[in-house]
């Protein structure tokens, strides 16, 4: 069977006509990439050193937020600074006794 010159041979795939197209530092650059995607799937190498669940910090914002309230209410009273930090200390733990922030 002879080919017409008009109309290309159906037995020339599409990858050599993709080949065809695609020049040699795209083609490097792509292989580079899949190559690296491995690596970043899920940042592994770039993790942060890791910190301490959210209701820790939650429950120590609160702690800290409360005693420096309580403290001044103590101040304003007339206790001195050092003693008010202590009582608003002991009365946090009194009172949120079932709340890690309150065990530290």
């Amino acid at each position: 069977m002879r080919e017409n010159k008009n109309f290309p041979s159906r037995s020339e795939g599409k990858i050599h006509q993709f080949n065809q197209n695609m020049s040699d530092p795209k083609r490097l650059l792509l292989l580079c990439l899949a190559a690296a995607l491995p690596l970043f799937v899920g940042c592994s190498m770039l993790k942060k050193e890791p910190q301490a669940p959210l209701t820790a910090q939650t429950e120590q914002s609160f702690r800290d937020r409360w005693i420096e309230n309580r403290g001044a209410e103590l101040v304003a009273t007339g206790s001195s600074p050092a003693e008010a930090q202590r009582l608003a200390t002991e009365e946090f733990r009194k009172r949120y006794g079932y709340t890690n922030a309150a065990k530290e």
